[in-house]
């Protein structure tokens, strides 16, 4: 032993970590399932006896100190009672602490001493070991992620252990899985010969639904199979086909958890109720409907009967749609569709009637392919065909058309197959009168029984869900009253004369060319543009047979407080689009509260490429038309998005983009809208499984390197991209185990996107992907089933995240996210500003107390139980759960007893009792526990009548705006812009801190629920209370702009 550590000595101070592993272990280096380089084999994490293993062969850490960081040779003894390590300050020269010493194990920077130190390795590698009676932290760092968790599970295992296991326990078959293997080798063994065939393997996987494609498991077959003897190849025996089932189904992140929340390699009812309770945000959930969970997903007979939960039932239960990343609830429509049309964003399609290129060929499956994804606007360019009106690009191809009746045919017979909201129908007319008359005599033929016949008076539109099944006719009418009594003449080119200005002119057609270049679309600078436009005649049955006239571009309105003509749809090119995203992004945003808007791709884009629809969507646009037939990142956001409302091709707008009073300051670095509360969103990337190859690589017989691409697109100042680092030849089971972070202002218009790719790939390098409004994230640790870039899913390929989003509230008055900043979080509540009319402003001077006193409510309230956070010596992103459980883990070691008594069944106190020594942080959390529950009652008895008066103010501020709207203030434009936005300012202000009130007096009546429930949970004796019942998880709002404190966030936030 003294010469192994010699040898390991020497190792290190070469830097060769591998190395002195490979001298401690007396073998050769391993290889690991996540880095050649890394120490572990994937078998040694399999299971906790594989981690335990792992631990008294030992591992290489460096521990860090107050006076530096220290390498050392860590191993687990061989009676598993103590963790030993080289120490150059002992007599033997050897440290160690016993396992019956150890109080909690800490995966991640959460010791004083390591919040304190710059230290860059990655918080998955870092981990502490609270011991002794006086709570000393021991903080290690490992090498590998998979290090730590080996180090972690295994402690924790022995932690929750209620005496440490014996040497032999290592050798012991596991009761219940262990049992149900034996079980199926003896059913599957047909011939009774003791051993299985690949046959019979394959249909045993089968029967037990193990997710895997029949050559996956047939190529595990062949590495399971290590008989040397001839007449035992082909044949796994008992030993090697448990080994071959662990290799299969066996997931250590998943071991992993179970070790976190179970005392076993099983969950009972109550362990996996506090898993779902702390990780899954499932605050409503029962002990029944865990047994349910357990009935439901464990495949073992014992399991089922024992009500234990063991890891393939785990792992078949987070990879069900009930973990799935997607929330369940936005598979149907889930919004409220009762507003008007201009207040959603409807998926549209450009030129729908084409497959290929803008120059390619036009077929009725086009039309086809948009409706069948769920698309509710349908573009239709119309010119004179031989026999009739046909459809085709620009009407000089000869044999590149299609006759109007089939697509009309097309149109009548999908419209409505996927979703039953309204259809527009786009209609570009360039033909003669003499074929308009048999296109009128078309549609009504086709589509008669689906035209709206409803009046537009364009003061407002209807709603989706009064019209459903219905179509409406989108293009030119002829000028004057809304029913021509006779034909006119209409502008032909109509918004395309805005990108493609008389031609015929040189300089500007050379001008032009420049302008539309890619960096200038982007840029959004436009040339300067000709009013010249060709008319043509219209006949007055087409143009009163059309319900929306189809405009092209038109000034942004010059007072703030006008309101469109909502029976007009204005088309705006890209560029135009870009251009008043850069420099009128607001402008653009009060056209669309009232009237509908449609972008469609630049004319340059001639390879049918998209444009970003985000760029359209986050300034109000509700018609972003995108060139359905090619795949790539647009449709991928497009798709992501009306799925959230169960495909019916209608997105709410956010509150701020579609009411009267809503206020949009689109800013450089981040927007400013009252009531809207940035989050930080934290993304695991853990592992991923059975990643196909690339569909178009052309180097198929090479094993991927697949690594996560993980986008965050919204407004400007959300948008970024991070990645994770690829792994090496794995794409059955790849682990990662990395974190990353984004900061985001603006939630409701953020749209999060994971994509797999291959870093050794030769041609395309996509694998799959997958698009989610930040709204439909289920936060906790899920499965990301991806699909592929034709928009299938991928059988069995998924990613398994973690997801944490947190509501910040830094700089309001009730933001609190550390000690040290909490007094300088404290700022004054959202200011109501001057307007210039005396009436006006004093209306909103006698809101300002009531104002003020809310913000103050949420202040206290929010502070004392962030304070009760920090009195349990934890880090400041802490749950309630670690809170409790330290509290009581301290009071047992120092043999006290702690009692929650409990008031009006929901103010708890903790009260102390008992001869030992109380340890100061439960000293200190029993003092303000017992000072915060002023504020939190003040804020229980007095949140809903503020917000009610709140609310009131709101009502009269928003007729205030009406009056003011009917008789516009006689200043200039900017003025009148600057009073516009300054009561719209103050509106929201008053709507958002009603809210926000409500919202934060549910968030703190749930802790303390919570406190009350855990501390039932962890042994501490709860008085006062009948029953610790969970609280009901809160339903998920209809309408967007409750999705903030709903769908985004989890349901037990804690600030």
């Amino acid at each position: 032993s003294r010469k192994k550590h010699t040898v390991v000595l020497a190792c290190l101070k070469t830097r060769n970590r591998a190395a002195a592993a490979a001298a401690a272990n007396g073998k050769k280096k391993k290889v690991s399932f996540a880095k050649p380089e890394y120490l572990l084999q994937q078998e040694d994490v399999k299971t906790v006896r594989g981690c335990l293993l792992s631990m008294q062969r030992g591992s290489i850490l460096t521990k860090v100190r107050q006076r530096g960081m220290f390498t050392r040779w860590f191993n687990l003894n061989e009676g598993m009672d103590a963790v030993c390590w080289q120490s150059t300050r002992k007599e033997n020269g050897m440290g160690r602490i016993d396992v019956s010493s150890i109080h909690e194990i800490r995966h991640g920077r959460h010791s004083e001493l390591l919040r304190g130190l710059e230290v860059h390795e990655p918080d998955e590698c870092i981990f502490t070991v609270v011991h002794s009676v006086d709570f000393q932290c021991m903080d290690l760092i490992a090498e590998t992620p998979e290090t730590a968790t080996t180090w972690v599970m295994g402690l924790q295992y022995l932690l929750n252990m209620a005496n440490p296991p014996a040497k032999s326990a290592v050798s012991k078959p596991k009761p219940i899985r262990e049992a149900w293997l034996e079980e199926m080798f003896i059913q599957a063994d047909e011939n009774n010969d003791g051993f299985l065939d690949e046959g019979e393997i394959v249909r045993l996987c089968h029967v037990h639904n193990v997710g895997l494609p029949e050559d996956a498991i047939r190529k595990k077959f062949q590495e399971a199979d290590t008989n040397r003897e001839a007449e035992s190849r082909g044949q796994l025996d008992r030993d090697e086909f448990r080994d071959f089932y662990q290799s299969l189904s066996t997931r250590p992140e998943i071991v992993y958890l179970i070790g976190q929340y179970g005392n076993t390699d099983v969950l009972t009812p109550e362990q996996l109720q506090v898993f779902l309770q702390t990780e899954q945000h499932m605050d409503g959930v029962t002990i029944e409907e865990c047994r349910d969970i357990i009935e439901e997903f464990e495949p073992t007979p014992l399991g089922k009967q024992e009500h234990h939960l063991t890891v393939d039932g785990f792992t078949r239960y987070l990879r069900s749609p009930q973990c799935d990343i997607f929330n369940r609830d936005h598979v149907s429509v889930n919004q409220d569709m009762t507003q008007p049309l201009s207040h959603y964003f409807i998926s549209s399609s450009h030129n729908t009637f084409l497959t290929q290129a803008q120059n390619g060929p036009c077929e009725a499956m086009g039309i086809t392919r948009a409706l069948h994804r769920g698309c509710r606007l349908v573009d239709l360019d119309i010119y004179d065909g031989p026999r009739g009106p046909v459809i085709c690009r620009d009407g000089s191809s000869v044999n590149n058309f299609m006759d109007l009746s089939v697509a009309l045919d097309t149109v009548r017979d999908a419209c409505f197959k996927v979703s039953q909201y309204p259809l527009f129908l786009r209609l570009e007319v360039h033909c003669s009168p003499e074929q308009q008359k048999l296109m009128v005599d078309l549609i009504k033929s086709k589509l008669e029984s689906y035209l709206y016949d409803g009046p537009l008076d364009g003061k407002s539109l209807p709603s989706p869900s009064s019209c459903l099944r219905t179509i409406f006719l989108i293009g030119k009418k002829v000028a004057g009253a809304p029913v021509a009594e006779e034909d006119g003449n209409v502008s032909e080119e109509e918004d395309e004369a805005l990108a493609n200005p008389d031609l015929n002119d040189a300089p500007l057609h050379r001008r032009l060319s420049r302008a539309n270049s890619v960096s200038t679309i982007q840029s959004g600078v436009l040339p300067a543009l000709s009013n010249s436009a060709t008319t043509i005649p219209l006949l007055k049955e087409l143009s009163n047979m059309i319900n929306l006239n189809s405009s092209g571009d038109k000034a942004l309105p010059e007072s703030p407080f006008e309101r469109f003509d909502g029976s007009v749809v204005t088309s705006l090119c890209e560029p135009r689009v870009n251009h008043y995203a850069l420099y009128k992004p607001s402008r653009l945003m009060h056209r669309t509260k009232s009237s509908l808007v449609r972008a469609y791709p630049a004319t340059t884009r001639a390879e049918s490429s998209n444009m970003d629809p985000m760029v359209a969507w986050s300034r109000g646009v509700q018609f972003a038309a995108l060139n359905c037939q090619t795949i790539g990142k647009a449709m991928d956001m497009n798709e992501g998005l009306f799925k959230a409302n169960g495909y019916s091709g209608y997105y709410l707008k956010p509150a701020a983009m579609r009411d009267d009073c809503g206020y949009f300051l689109y800013g450089k670095e981040k927007p400013q809208v009252p009531g809207v509360n940035p989050v930080d969103l934290v993304i695991k990337v853990i592992s991923g499984q059975m990643l196909p190859k690339p569909s178009n690589t052309e180097n198929r017989t090479e094993v991927i390197d697949p690594y996560v691409s993980i986008e965050t697109e919204g407004l400007d100042c959300d948008k970024s991209l991070q990645r994770t680092r690829p792994v090496e030849n794995n794409g059955f089971n790849p682990v990662w185990d990395e974190s990353f972070s984004f900061h985001v202002h603006y939630p409701e218009m953020t749209m999060v996107r994971f994509t797999v790719l291959d870093a050794d790939a030769i041609g395309s390098d996509f694998i799959g992907q997958f698009c989610i409004p930040l709204s439909s994230l289920k936060p906790g640790y899920r499965h990301v089933h991806l699909i592929s870039y034709v928009h299938l899913p991928l059988p069995n390929a998924s990613l398994f995240v973690h997801i944490s989003i947190n509501k910040d509230r830094t700089g309001r008055s009730c933001g609190i996210t550390s000690t040290s900043s909490r007094k300088k979080a404290k700022k004054e509540p959202l200011a109501l500003l001057p307007i210039g009319i005396k009436e006006v402003d004093n209306f909103f001077k006698k809101a300002s107390p009531t104002l003020c006193h809310a913000a103050n409510l949420m202040y206290d309230a929010d502070l004392g139980l962030s304070l009760f956070k920090d009195s349990c010596g934890l880090s400041g992103w802490t749950t309630l759960r670690d809170c409790v459980r330290s509290l009581a883990n301290r009071a047992r070691v120092a043999g006290v007893q702690l009692t929650l008594n409990v008031t009006d069944e929901i103010y708890p106190s903790l009260a102390i009792s008992g001869d030992g020594d109380v340890p100061d942080a439960v000293k200190r959390a029993s003092v303000v526990l017992s000072q915060a529950i002023p504020a939190i009652r003040a804020l229980q008895t007095e949140a809903d009548k503020v917000a009610a008066s709140l609310s009131e103010g709101y009502k009269e501020s928003s007729v205030l705006l009406m009056a003011l709207s009917s008789s516009p203030l006689a200043v200039t434009e900017r003025k009148a812009q600057k009073a516009y936005e300054t009561f719209s300012w103050n509106c929201l202000a008053l709507k958002s801190e009603a809210d926000e009130l409500l919202a934060v007096k549910a968030e703190v009546l749930a802790s303390l629920q919570k406190i009350i429930q855990l501390s039932a949970l962890h042994d501490i004796t709860c008085t006062g209370v009948k029953q610790a019942e969970p609280v009901k998880q809160q339903p998920e709002s209809a309408t967007s702009e409750d999705a903030e404190t709903t769908s985004q966030q989890p349901k037990n936030s804690e600030v």
